[in-house]
């Protein structure tokens, strides 16, 4: 059972906290999951393309893992990992360290 208590009056339910902040359907998953598009988008910009396969292989997942929301960008395709961004030849999922960086708000 929850233990309750009050803060000036206000009575804090931890449970209600634990939905606010760890639902999947909560506003915090929902901004978390726009921040994951966001960092998708940036990074479809900043990966070197030859054929638009990996550009089109980045995506956006959102699962809940230990009654925590988890949002992850990435790809599925094998040499992901070893692509370059377009600007340098740094490697090792340079573009998804660059767009992460990039799109803070």
């Amino acid at each position: 059972m929850a233990s309750r208590f009050r803060l000036q009056g206000q009575v804090f339910n931890p449970q209600n906290l634990h939905d606010l902040l760890g639902s999947p359907t909560s506003r915090v998953a929902y901004d978390m999951f726009l921040r994951g598009v966001r960092v998708q988008n940036k990074a479809r910009r900043l990966v070197r393309v030859d054929t638009g396969r990996l550009r089109s292989s980045i995506h956006v997942s959102q699962y809940q893992s230990h009654q925590r929301t988890v949002t992850r960008v990435g790809s599925n395709v094998i040499y992901a990992p070893f692509v370059g961004t377009i600007y340098n030849k740094r490697y090792w999922r340079g573009y998804l360290i660059e767009a992460l960086k990039d799109a803070k708000y």
